[in-house]
C-alpha cells in the first residue's frame, strides 16, 4: 500500500455517536434544512428506524444532534425491522385555521405496517396494516396535492400527501 492510500483507511473517529441503541439503525432521516433542500423535521434532529424481530428492536428513534447520549423518544410498535422513517410536516392538512400541525414521523416495517407518529409526544398517532407483505421503502411526495371532495356548494379542496410504499 502507498503511504497516502494506507494513511486514508486508517481508523477515523466519528463526528458524531449515538449511544442510546440496542439494535443496529436501517434507516435515517435528518431534520430542518440541509443543503437547502428542505425537511419537515426540526432542526438538528434526526429519526431512525430499527432493526428487530417480534418487537424486540422494532423501533423507531428520534435523536437531537446536540445531545446524542440518548434518544429523545424511542417509539415502539412494529413487529419487525423498521426499514423506513421520515419525518412529515402535516400543515397542509391542517385546519383551515392556517396554523401547523405538529411534526409528525412515517414509518414502515416488514411486518407490512405503516405508523405514523407524533414527533413531540412519542406517541403513535395511526396505523396501517398492508397485509403481510415485506415492505422495504418508503416515499412521501414532495409537495401537496388538492383532491376534490364532490360538493357542488362549496368549492372546497382537501389537500393531501401521496405515500407511497414498496414491498417484496
Amino acid at each position: 500500500l502507498t503511504h497516502s492510500l494506507a494513511r486514508s483507511l486508517a481508523y477515523r473517529p466519528p463526528a458524531l455517536h449515538f449511544k442510546d441503541f440496542v439494535y443496529f439503525p436501517l434507516c435515517l432521516d435528518v431534520g430542518g434544512a440541509a443543503g437547502g433542500a428542505a425537511s419537515a423535521g426540526p432542526a438538528f434532529q434526526l429519526t431512525t428506524g430499527c432493526k428487530g424481530f417480534d418487537g424486540n428492536g422494532s423501533e423507531v428513534k428520534v435523536f437531537d444532534a446536540r445531545r446524542p447520549d440518548k434518544a429523545v423518544h424511542s417509539m415502539t410498535g412494529h413487529r419487525m425491522d423498521v426499514v423506513a422513517a421520515c419525518w412529515v410536516d402535516l400543515a397542509t392538512t391542517a385546519g383551515r385555521s392556517g396554523t401547523p400541525s405538529p411534526q409528525h414521523i412515517l414509518s414502515c416495517s416488514k411486518d407490512g405496517s405503516v405508523a405514523l407518529w407524533d414527533a413531540a409526544s412519542g406517541c403513535r398517532a395511526a396505523t396501517l396494516q398492508l397485509g403481510n407483505h415485506n415492505l422495504t421503502a418508503l416515499a412521501l411526495a414532495p409537495a401537496p396535492f388538492e383532491c376534490d371532495r364532490g360538493e357542488e356548494e362549496e368549492e372546497e379542496k382537501e389537500k393531501g400527501r401521496a405515500v407511497s410504499v414498496g414491498y417484496l
